[in-house]
């Protein structure tokens, strides 16, 4: 285990593009059991995983941090505070993740300034950055503009690319295919095949 901290932004009143299929609610329990997922792969990891959070979130092996406002760039800045050498960003809706993931990032970490994931929809679904003074781009095409912000300032990145972290929960079709692709292995799946019809 050591002490690089991870930090999981998790917004308990967020995936509304879900409202249609969801109640808020459902939503709510959803992102519930996203977190317990990841936090269960990742217990074993690291001694500092922190949420920061919107609401009042009863959790085990994470330390909260509460915070009104949870506008990415404000999640940045509160990382930023909290953490100015290495640092692990993972947003909640990657429940497929598996500890090897961390594990493996954090293995070839040594070589590289900046680590990215990608996730669907030029999306990003994890970041490990040597020290603070790296950015992430936050916006609607995240990857795209994050690995185009690494060869601007010259910085040593790498992609690492895992079929766990590309399929973030955003809409109904990544329902489908995480409940396809899951096979019974999380509290995710277990909530969303007790509720979704297919």
């Amino acid at each position: 285990m050591n002490d690089i901290p991870i930090f999981i932004p998790v917004k308990l009143n967020g995936k509304t593009r879900l409202s249609p299929y969801l109640s808020k609610e459902e939503r709510y329990k959803l992102i519930i059991c996203m977190l317990e997922d990841i936090l269960y792969s990742i217990k074993n990891i690291s001694k500092k995983i922190y949420i920061i959070s919107n609401r009042e979130i009863h959790v085990r092996d994470a330390i909260i941090l509460k915070e009104d406002s949870l506008g990415l760039r404000n999640v940045l800045k509160i990382i930023n505070e909290q953490a100015s050498g290495e640092s692990i960003f993972l947003p909640v809706d990657v429940p497929l993740i598996d500890g090897k993931d961390i594990e493996n990032v954090l293995k070839i970490r040594k070589d590289y300034d900046y680590i990215l994931s990608p996730a669907r929809r030029n999306g990003i679904s994890l970041v490990y950055r040597k020290s603070n003074k790296y950015d992430i781009m936050f916006t609607n095409k995240s990857f795209i503009d994050t690995l185009e912000y690494c060869k601007k300032n010259k910085i040593k990145y790498f992609i690492y690319f895992s079929r766990n972290l590309y399929l973030d929960i955003d809409t109904i079709e990544d329902i489908y295919e995480f409940l396809h692709l899951c096979k019974g292995r999380k509290k995710t799946y277990e909530y969303l095949n007790s509720i979704i019809k297919r």
